[in-house]
């Protein structure tokens, strides 16, 4: 049998998940076995359809219960479904908060789910609580619960890099992470939705980081940082260029790479020194150069990646919608220098695989988004192995 696949309202799509359906049908009243017979009968009913919307998903559970069990059951999994009972939980300093499931959401999501599974899976935690009627529970109960669910509906690896996570939380530690890419590959956008996910307040982009030295640092001295990254033409000596092969177009990038890295890495310093998590994105984060670079506590973690489009036709797409949406980012500036942004990515990317760091290809945003989740969250697990 395929799998069936449930797409959300933001359009994300996620495995059906019948253990999960099976718990909010048990707490309509259903014994566990008549709750699962129904949630397998909604699977067989659906799966045929490849993919559904979640919609569709919950009105095929309401024909199944009302042909099964009648109308008063499909009456309580309504209730179940719009219930907005609250939780009291007690932290672990002993202080008690209401339980969110907003909240619970974003730390499953920071495991490497879509936003879909992790709402799902947030509910479900919570109807546990519901359904046995505890309205006060403590944060470890929480934890236990959720561990419970992504074993039997993921696997040990999403149990795991939650536990990882919320190790990783309680120390003093902080997260630095490096989001390169060529120009027009949806950086700034992604940086955004991902700091969003991970409560990284602190964001910094290293064209602005190029801006401000160019005020400070007259092009006479400095004519690297006075050209677009794709545009800087130098004259450099082979010793100077390393093992690139790219031509002469990057070599002044590579310069300009490492004159911005010098703001980077104060501005990575004082994170530090604040104590606080940071997010770095631009086109100048060089493949592993500015990582090496940077001292970090035992307890701090750093993850560098690239990020890509498929085709050259991706990014004529990207800069003609920026062209319109944004006319004074010039899109048609870009459009003009098509074939060395495109080689640029190719440099970047090959760069990337020479320091082993992994390329994210950005196809579609929330896939994207997933995939990167999954490489912090993995970094985070290695981290706590490590220590």
């Amino acid at each position: 049998m395929s799998e069936l696949m449930v797409s959300g309202a933001d359009g994300a799509v996620h495995p059906f998940l019948r253990g999960i359906l099976t718990r909010s049908l048990q707490a309509t009243g259903l014994s566990f076995d008549d709750a699962y017979a129904v949630a397998d009968q909604v699977r067989n009913t659906l799966a045929s359809e490849g993919t559904v919307t979640s919609t569709v998903l919950r009105n095929t559970a309401v024909q199944c219960l009302e042909s099964g069990f009648g109308q008063e059951c499909v009456d309580a999994y309504r209730m179940v479904l719009e219930r907005r009972g609250r939780i009291r939980f007690r932290r672990r300093d002993n202080e008690l908060d209401w339980f969110s499931r907003r909240l619970h959401q974003k730390r499953l999501e920071r495991c490497g789910l879509s936003i879909d599974t992790a709402s799902e899976l947030a509910q479900a935690v919570y109807q546990e609580f519901v359904s046995n009627k505890i309205y006060e529970v403590r944060s470890g109960e929480i934890d236990r619960v959720t561990l419970d669910l992504l074993r039997k509906e993921l696997g040990e690896e999403f149990a795991e890099r939650y536990r990882s996570w919320s190790r990783f939380e309680r120390g003093d530690g902080i997260l630095v992470l490096l989001c390169g890419g060529a120009p027009g590959v949806g950086k700034s956008t992604l940086a955004a939705e991902i700091a969003t996910r991970l409560d990284i307040v602190r964001t910094q982009s290293t064209d602005m980081l190029r801006e401000i030295m160019r005020e400070m640092v007259p092009a006479a001295l400095a004519p690297e940082l006075h050209g677009s990254s794709f545009d800087v033409n130098l004259s450099v000596d082979s010793k100077d260029i390393g093992d690139l092969d790219e031509g002469n177009m990057f070599h002044g990038f590579r310069r300009q790479a490492e004159l911005v890295q010098l703001a980077s890495r104060a501005v990575l310093a004082r994170a530090q020194r604040e104590s606080v998590s940071v997010l770095v994105e631009g086109v100048h984060i060089w493949p592993g150069l500015l990582r090496k670079q940077v001292t970090l506590s035992g307890e701090d973690l750093i993850v560098e990646f690239i990020l890509t489009v498929a085709d050259q036709k991706q990014l004529v797409r990207r800069f003609r919608q920026r062209g319109r949406e944004a006319p004074g980012r010039r899109g048609k500036r870009y459009l003009d220098n098509i074939d060395k942004i495109w080689a640029q990515q190719s440099m970047l990317i090959q760069e990337a695989k020479n320091q082993a760091i992994p390329i994210v290809q950005n196809k579609d945003q929330e896939a994207a988004t997933v995939e990167i989740m999954g490489l912090v969250s993995s970094a985070i697990v290695a981290h706590g192995q490590e220590r």
